[in-house]
Formats: C-alpha cells, structure tokens, sequence
C-alpha cells in the first residue's frame, strides 16, 4: 500500500442488501505504517456498493455526492427506512419500505418536510418485473480451451439490408438450407488468416438479425457466448438460446463488448444521425437494468471520423497500471473507426458511458504494402491477464487488409473528452495521436461481429 493512497475493498457478504447500487466503504491509509480508517458515509451499504467500491477512485464518493444537487427529494436504498437528509447543502433522500418502488419523477421540492406527504408522493407498490434473466444451464459453456483464437460471428450477406424490411416470419426454414444462409461461429487460424466454421446458428429464422456479440467471462471461470438475437439478449450455443424478454433499445446494433457484468452496445456510432451507447446492467442478476436514452450522457455525431465503430474492446485499469492516459484510474471502452480513428468512451465509477474522445491513428503497416481508402473494423478483440496487469487488443479489417493491435497505453489529456449532446461542441483530440500496428492475416468478412476467450494466449505470441 504505497502512502496516501485510497483503497477501497468489498465487505461481508452478510452486510449486503438486495437494493439499488451506491459507492460505498473506502479504505485508506494515510500514512506509511498506519492502520486503515474506515469511511462510512452511509449507515448501511448495498449490494451493489460493495461492488462498485472495488473500483472507486476516491474515498469521499459518497451518495450525497453522486449527482448534482435538483432542489427536490431524491429516491435512496441505503437507509433502513424513513427519511434522511444529507448534511449541508447536500439531497434530502428517501428510503421506500419493502415491497415499494420510489418514483423519483414525482419527488416535491425539498422544501416539503412534512414526511407523510413526500412519501405519499414517491412510494408505490413495486411493479413486476419488466424482464426475467436467460437461464444458461441450458446453454453450453464457450469452450475457452479448444477455441482460443478470434470468433467471427458472420454472415455472406448484408444483415443491414435485411434488418430493415419488414419483419414478417417465414416458416421454420428447413434442414437443406445451404449453411451460408444462416450465420455462422467461425474461429481464426492465425497462421493463414482463414477462419473457419465450428457451427452454424441454423436453429434461428433466417430474417433474424445477430450481431453485438461478446464472450461473457463470468468471476466462477465460466464461459458464455452473448449478443443481440433479434433485438434481444441471448446467451447462445451451437444449438440454442436463452434469451431476456426485454428488448435492447436497438432493434439491430453492432457494436458490443462485456466488462464484468455489464453489456454495452450501439448502432454503428458515426453514422446515420447521433449515436448513443446504451447498457445493460447485472446482466447475471434477478433484476438486471435495461438503460435507455434517459440515462445517455452524451451521442455521437457524423463529422468526428471517418464514417463509423462497429465493434469495441473494454479497459479495466487496476493496480499501478494505465492503458488510457488521462491521469485517473478508470474503465473504458475503445473502438476503431474506417480511417483508422480510435474511438473510446470512458464509463463512470457505476459503470455508466459518461464521455467520449476521438484520438487520430498511426499505422505500422509492419513491412507490408500501405492499403488506401478506408475500411470497417467489424470485429474486435481482447486479451488479458485476469489482474488486467496484460492487455492486448485487436481490430479486424472487413476489407482483408488484416488484423491490428493497439498500442497501449495512449494519452487522451482531459481537453479531449466530449460529452453532452450538442455534437458541434464536440472535437478531436489535438496533437495526440495512437498507434495501431499489422500483425498477422485476416480474411475480409460482413455482416461480422468479433469475440473471443479474453484469458486466451495472447495474439502476439501467435505471429
């Protein structure tokens, strides 16, 4: 523990409680030698406070703290019950009883201090759930250790084209239709740059759109196929789904990647009109959260870079490590756009995608020939160590121009993070840039969206 520096850890289990998240339960040593102090900002801490405290960067995050201050009650779980308000000029909360929902829409000004009548206003009786989690148990695991290269899950023609007519089912379509009509789970051979077929979704309709694809790497070691099957999200295996009944907010997106237990996606950011990025998340809880455009922090306009990011990687910074240089420790997503463009969004503490920052790239063509134009990033890719202390991440070129790291880290100084939703205020990062290097073959692909074993051998030993 070097000095003064603030580590925050998760507490009993027995503590928990089944409720919303907040951050909570620092610890830090002010001194070399010293004992660590306990910050208990709250009487009580969720569930999901545990959690986030693991990745808090300060240990005076308190709720009070979380959100700027609105002049009205506010909905809180971190109290056993009645109603708190937060010293100074902090929120005035209020804690629902059990088997209640707070609506926060209705809270009265926080001038209200009659209690009977702020709780009139905002406790109601809790809704069913609008979404039951997939059960995996009948989804087989991913097989991390006979598969550990790049999956492409794809097909031979343009899914876009189709996702846009109307949606009337044929009938189950039948055994002899030709395999490439469906899409397909195809693994990379390195060593040629193929990929090759190790099953095909052939259980789907053929008008189903797939695609937002992502390796759930679960805490208990255990592997899972995800993405978005016909609007919604599935686990999947060679020979069924399991899917959520609440639909993603995109109908068709391609763009997808999971950090920890949490599912984000977009819609080709970039292109055909502002672009946010929406999540799910818990998505292995009772109660997972669908986040729609009320919870967005900012979109994605169409004069940032050159055309769209159809897949992106997650960051996940610990310890004394930094892959994006912005001077605080923190979660990311990255992704690469046609002109070589890297494109990441850093999340908040609670995982929410908070800003946005567009860093021009440099190619290291690595003793190949220079291709011009530009080309889709379709797929990509991570390996990590589980400490996240090795990160190596990939791009692959729907054009056949082949597979790219990313050199990690790059700088994104604090000028170069965007957010909000007035796109003309929006910039690209000035006199910095990021490198992203040839490393081996890949064949040109559509319709693709990339996964992989993220605890896999890493890539760089494979050229």
């Amino acid at each position: 523990m070097r000095t003064g520096e603030g580590l925050c850890r998760a507490g009993s289990a027995a503590n928990r409680l089944a409720a919303e998240y907040t951050r909570a339960l620092c610890l830090a040593a002010p001194a070399a030698g010293a004992a660590a102090t306990i910050y208990e900002t709250q009487r009580h801490f969720t569930a999901r406070g545990y959690e986030n405290a693991r990745r808090a960067r300060t240990c005076v995050l308190d709720e009070c703290n979380h959100r700027p201050y609105t002049g009205a009650w506010r909905c809180s779980a971190i109290i056993e019950g009645g109603i708190y308000a937060c010293p100074g000029a902090m929120h005035n909360m209020l804690f629902c009883g059990a088997g209640e929902v707070c609506d926060e829409a209705a809270a009265p000004p926080a001038s209200e201090t009659d209690a009977a009548a702020v709780v009139a206003a905002m406790c109601g009786a809790t809704p069913a759930p609008v979404s039951a989690p997939p059960s995996v148990a009948p989804v087989a695991e991913f097989d991390c250790d006979a598969h550990p290269n790049p999956i492409q899950v794809l097909r031979d023609d343009d899914d876009e084209r189709a996702s846009r007519v109307p949606a009337i089912r044929p009938p189950r379509p039948r055994r002899d239709v030709r395999p490439d009509r469906y899409y397909e789970v195809k693994e990379l051979d390195t060593s040629t740059g193929q990929y090759h077929r190790l099953y095909a979704l052939d259980y789907l309709d053929l008008d189903d759109h797939v695609n937002a694809v992502a390796l759930y790497d679960k805490d208990d070691g255990t592997n899972y196929a995800m993405g978005s099957l016909a609007g919604r999200l599935c686990a999947f295996d060679a020979h069924r789904k399991a899917c959520f009944t609440t639909p993603l907010v995109e109908a068709t997106p391609n763009v997808a990647t999971i950090l920890q237990d949490n599912y984000y996606y977009a819609k080709e950011p970039g292109e055909n009109g502002d672009r946010a990025f929406y999540w799910v998340e818990r998505i292995c809880d009772d109660l997972p959260v669908f986040h729609t455009d009320a919870d967005a922090r900012f979109v994605i306009g169409t004069d940032l870079f050159t055309k769209s990011i159809l897949d992106i990687v997650p960051i996940l910074e610990r310890d004394d490590h930094v892959w994006v240089d912005d001077g605080v420790k923190g979660q990311y997503l990255v992704g690469l756009a046609q002109n070589f463009e890297v494109v990441v969004v850093r999340l908040d503490d609670d995982g929410t995608p908070d800003a946005f920052a567009v860093v021009p790239g440099v190619v290291d063509w690595n003793g190949h020939a220079a291709e011009s134009g530009d080309s889709a990033f379709g797929a990509a890719f991570k390996y990590r160590d589980s400490a996240w202390s090795r990160v190596e991440h990939y791009f692959a070129s729907n054009e056949g121009w082949g597979i790219f790291q990313l050199d990690l880290p790059f700088a994104v100084p604090a000028a170069c993070w965007n957010t909000g939703f007035d796109t003309d205020a929006h910039v690209v990062c000035s006199g910095e840039s990021a490198t992203l290097r040839r490393t081996f073959d890949s064949e040109d692909a559509s319709s693709n969206d990339g996964m992989n074993c993220p605890a896999g051998a890493p890539l760089s030993l494979a050229n």
